[in-house]
């Protein structure tokens, strides 16, 4: 069983210089630069740096103000803070860098833009970018073939996470490249886990629980918003696994948005999603869940406003569940597709459901012998047996083997920690019935669950004992008796009979 933890999200944005010649931007931990052909350089300066704020709860967020580097001049400052006042289009992008591009051209030009975090960056070296920020990209060198190349601009990041708005108005054009990772920390998240770990941090949501027949399993998947309004996401989708141990339970399958800290689940929005569920009403098979963001959610803003989606499910134990360390594994994972075709996948996640077998052996008292034909009922109040019973079993022949089966049931019945009680309904022909009720204790320590554990025997290796019914032996006291009491009733029967001949006789 695995759990898993924050995986890094990979973005990459490609920008085409002139056609001649490329700069890429991925973006992990650290997002880095560098060149894609033969024959380009580039100087590279961080020209802003996002303002990293801290809310009430430790939480990191941006609110979209910049501060600027030492050597930064005020003319750089007023070009950024300009663009951040206009409009959102392919024009004020191109503005925005023609207007560094007018500073560095002019004069000692270069000397506006403070000390380059590196003056040759070509094919073959990255750069890592220090901080989340502004960053201008110089042309100081372009291929034998090329005569001139485009300067550019890398904006990292746009998302602001406090309140869901972007960090700057900088148009999105070919010579902008918004490097699109989320402000909190550059990395998109996803888990799995049992509803009621809802909150708790990763270390804190159990990898596993024990469970048993007819019980309800409640699920949650939850994964961050990623890409943006601006670079819509080609997919976004969810797949779950479930073991054919647990039964969908129909019509609980619901998505919602909300926050680390609330799900919104007023207000599912099922129809933004292609759900589909297969092979729910197969025993023999497993769940197969898939969720898809449809295209019109996904080309449209309203999703990118969101910080998280939620899909949650209710699952029933069935008595297909395995019984075991196997248990009955539950695996998702979330694949994602970016604006530029870099395709992710976060995952897989997994939980999984253990449960438990009863089982208990009938002996001979006398000599050991196990016995065919002895009933049971295992049930959950000592002093209730009818009513509260909920699987019954009957003694093999040879093994003396008692399975619990609930009514109808052709697999044994599936426990859940808890307290049962087990007597005999039923004893085999020539034997005196059991009045014992022998207590069943399951424990719910999942961690000590095991193999050894998962089927609990009655009694332990001391099983369930029965004892023939004696009867008087021939030839002994008992026979003498029988023996004198019909011997007399034979004389008083003959006394009897004379003396009712002689009244007989008198009377004539």
């Amino acid at each position: 069983m695995t759990t898993l933890k924050r995986i890094v999200a990979v973005f990459l944005a490609v920008l085409l210089i002139a056609a001649t010649g490329a700069v890429a931007v991925s973006a992990a931990d650290d997002p880095a630069l560098s060149v894609s052909k033969d024959g380009f350089e580039y100087t590279v300066y961080q020209i802003a740096t996002l303002n990293e704020l801290t809310d009430s709860t430790g939480a990191k967020y941006y609110d979209g103000s910049y501060s600027f580097p030492d050597g930064v001049s005020t003319d750089v400052q007023d070009v950024v803070k300009k663009a951040q006042e206009g409009a959102t289009d392919a024009a004020q992008g191109k503005a925005f860098r023609d207007d560094l591009d007018k500073i560095y051209n002019k004069g000692a030009g270069a000397s506006n833009f403070g000390t380059a975090l590196e003056t040759v960056v070509k094919k073959g070296t990255n750069l890592t970018l220090p901080a989340k920020g502004i960053f201008y990209c110089v042309v100081t060198k372009t291929s034998a073939t090329s005569t001139s190349a485009n300067n550019v601009v890398i904006v990292y990041p746009k998302y602001n996470k406090k309140n869901n708005t972007w960090v700057t108005n900088i148009g999105n054009a070919s010579n902008i490249v918004y490097l699109d990772a989320k402000a909190t920390d550059g990395t998109d998240y996803f888990d799995k886990y049992f509803s009621e770990d809802f909150g708790k941090t990763d270390e804190n949501k159990a990898d596993a629980k024990l469970s048993g027949q007819g019980e309800d399993v409640d699920f949650t998947l939850e994964a961050d918003v990623v890409g943006s309004a601006t670079q819509n996401l080609k997919e976004f989708k969810f797949t779950d696994t479930m073991s054919k141990g647990l039964s969908y339970k129909k019509d609980t399958l619901h998505v919602y948005y909300g926050t680390k800290d609330a799900i919104d689940t007023t207000t599912a929005v099922d129809d933004q999603f292609t759900i589909d569920i297969k092979d729910a009403a197969d025993t023999t098979k497993d769940t197969v869940f898939t969720i898809a963001a449809k295209d019109t959610t996904l080309n449209g803003a309203a999703f990118y406003n969101q910080k998280k989606v939620f899909v949650t499910y209710t699952a029933t134990v069935n008595n297909n569940a395995v019984v075991g360390t196997e248990g009955n594994p539950n695996e998702a994972k979330l694949n994602y597709t970016n604006a530029s075709n870099v395709k992710k996948e976060l995952g897989p996640v997994e939980r999984t459901v253990f449960t438990f077998n009863v089982e208990a052996t009938k002996f001979d008292g006398s000599n050991g012998n196990k016995l065919a034909g002895a009933e049971f009922a295992i049930f959950t109040d000592k002093d209730n047996v009818e009513g509260t019973t909920i699987a019954t079993g009957t003694s093999a022949a040879n093994t003396g083997l008692v399975v619990f089966k609930a009514t109808g049931d052709t697999n044994a019945y599936r426990f859940a920690p808890g307290t049962y009680y087990v007597k005999e309904t039923k004893a085999p022909a020539g034997y005196a019935l059991s009045t014992a009720v022998y207590k069943v204790t399951i424990s719910d320590d999942l961690t000590a669950y095991s193999d050894a554990n998962s089927v609990v025997n009655v009694n332990g290796n001391d099983g369930i004992k029965n004892y023939p019914v004696k009867m008087p032996e021939t030839g002994g006291a008992g026979t003498m008796m029988f023996t004198i009491i019909g011997g007399i009733l034979v004389l008083a029967a003959g006394a009897m009979f004379v003396i009712i001949m002689k009244k007989r006789s008198s009377s004539k």
